[in-house]
């Protein structure tokens, strides 16, 4: 079954976008984002284990965190299938962006 990982899980509701997938969170909650080391192990760890090229990153929390999962997901895939919340919408979209 596909999954979503959900960059920075915190206060939002995300039950919408499990129409793509089985939620997955990659954080939770504040996250140090200057120990890049600690941060990449932690989502390294996770995606390696369990991420696939069908896969999607759900963009929440620290822009830092949603580059590191992007960039993983290209450098592993090729491809990453992002879903990004419309405000006007009230639902996710999807942004599927390549390796160029």
């Amino acid at each position: 079954m596909k999954k979503v990982w959900v960059v920075n899980e915190r206060y939002h509701q995300y039950n919408s976008a499990k129409r793509y997938g089985v939620l997955h969170p990659l954080t939770q909650g504040k996250v140090n984002v200057f120990r890049i080391d600690n941060l990449i192990a932690e989502l390294t760890d996770k995606l390696n284990k369990l991420a696939q090229k069908e896969d999607y990153i759900l963009i929440s929390g620290y822009a830092l965190i949603n580059a590191l999962a992007i960039h993983y997901f290209l450098t592993r895939f090729g491809i990453a299938k992002t879903l990004v919340w419309g405000a006007n919408e009230q639902e996710y979209t999807v942004v599927t962006v390549n390796s160029f």
